[in-house]
């Protein structure tokens, strides 16, 4: 089976508090592809999870202030 079967391969969900999020799911069951991550010098954290047809789900929390620094 590739992407191309599967129909959505990626979803990304906004997050106020992505590693309160995670430590929840986790503590939930759901097992996670990685622990949140800093990325690009900070301006968002994100966790990866799989949904049981194995889609990927991507929780981001976005640092606005970060963002307006680079305008």
């Amino acid at each position: 089976m590739t992407n191309a079967d599967r129909g959505f391969v990626r979803i990304c969900l906004a997050s106020e508090n992505v590693r309160a999020d995670y430590d929840r799911l986790v503590a939930a069951g759901v097992e996670f592809e990685t622990a949140p991550l800093e990325m690009d010098r900070g301006l968002a954290k994100v966790a990866l999870c799989r949904d049981p047809d194995g889609a990927l789900i991507e929780l981001i929390q976005i640092d606005s202030a970060k963002w307006l620094e680079q305008l």
